[in-house]
């Protein structure tokens, strides 16, 4: 059976390649960039993003002050919120799509979008990934390369894979 492509498909495809690659272009200087996002539908406040950055959807929220850092993927098949005065180094993944585990003849199940949450002050470290259905508190920090699976409480440091609580921080 040939995949046939619909309306909503051409027009989530535009959508992408005006956010990703317009967006996204280094040509862009940040004020532009997000101005152009928060046209697009993203709801971007007074937040500094570079170059690069990869947007799923129009599901996602940066509040004032954030930094994202080039070659960050923001998923966006859920609800994706970075807090205030959060810093996102480069590369992170927000994975906030997956699947169910389907029966053994296709264990790619039904998809869904979960949501994933980053709290006040948070810094991410380059190349972490953020799984759906994750709330990382206020005041964390996760440690570069780290895999996030589950909640993580305010203000410790998180590192490894998956990611657990090394120490609390003041």
């Amino acid at each position: 059976m040939r995949f046939m492509p619909t309306l909503r498909d051409a027009r989530a495809g535009a959508w992408e390649f005006l956010a990703c690659s317009v967006g996204g272009s280094p040509l862009l200087p940040p004020i532009v960039r997000r101005r152009w996002l928060q046209m697009l539908g993203v709801d971007i406040r007074n937040a500094r993003i570079k170059s690069g950055v990869y947007f799923g959807s129009r599901r996602i929220h940066i509040h004032d002050g954030a930094f994202i850092n080039v070659g960050v993927f923001i998923d966006g098949s859920g609800e994706v919120t970075i807090e205030e005065n959060c810093s996102i180094a480069y590369n992170v993944t927000f994975a906030s799509s997956g699947h169910r585990i389907g029966p053994s003849d296709r264990r790619t199940g039904e998809h869904e979008g979960l949501p994933i949450t980053i709290g006040r002050g948070t810094w991410v470290g380059a190349n972490t990934v953020i799984l759906g259905g994750v709330s990382i508190g206020n005041g964390c920090v996760v440690a570069a390369g780290s895999v996030v699976t589950r909640d993580c409480a305010p203000n410790g440091l998180y590192a490894g894979a998956p990611a657990r609580r090394l120490r609390d921080l003041p």
